[in-house]
This record gives C-alpha cells, sequence and structure tokens, in this order.
C-alpha cells in the first residue's frame, strides 16, 4: 500500500473535523501545520483558515510559506444570527452570569 494514500486519509479526517469545530463554535479556526520531515516523521503541511460555515477561506501547501488573507469578523455575528445556537446555552446550571457570556 502507498504510505501517502494513508497519509492522504489522515489529512482529510483532519481537515474534516477542523471544519466540524469551526461550524460548531461559529468562529473563524487558525490551523498550523509544520512541513518537512524530522526523524520519523513527514509533515503534511497545509496551514488553512476556516470560516464560521467550515469553508476553507485560505490553504497553505507542503513547502515552507506564509498564508495570509482578509476575514470578515462581521461573518461571526451574522452566522451567530442565522443559527443561534447558543441561546439554547443555560449559564444559571454551570454558575455564570449571562453578561459573562457576551
Amino acid at each position: 500500500m502507498d504510505v501517502r494514500i494513508g497519509q492522504l486519509a489522515r489529512n482529510l479526517a483532519k481537515v474534516e473535523e477542523l471544519a466540524a469545530r469551526a461550524i460548531e463554535n461559529k468562529l473563524f479556526i487558525f490551523a498550523c501545520n509544520r512541513v518537512g520531515s524530522s526523524k520519523k516523521s513527514t509533515f503534511f503541511g497545509h496551514s488553512m483558515i476556516i470560516d464560521p460555515w467550515g469553508e476553507i477561506v485560505t490553504e497553505g501547501g507542503e513547502d515552507e510559506e506564509l498564508i495570509a488573507t482578509s476575514i470578515d469578523l462581521g461573518q461571526v455575528k451574522s452566522v451567530r444570527r442565522t443559527i443561534p445556537v447558543f441561546e439554547d446555552r443555560r449559564p444559571d446550571i454551570y454558575g455564570l452570569k449571562r453578561e459573562q457570556l457576551k
């Protein structure tokens, strides 16, 4: 079996996991990963920025590089208004005042 196939599957699973965290929390995810190799490991690279909808905004490659992009922080508020999951929180259960959550 080609070792790269296993690595690709792990990397795709990681991207899906990061997208899920962005969607669940309605925020941008900035994921950094090193490139190159050490004695026993080869590193994937592909650092990325994921928006609150789980879409990749920008992504690096497998070589060392700097990635940059502009993001609209208003998108976080817009997504949170569209899908108001945080309104289901019960701060009375875990001892926080509503003012602390804003």
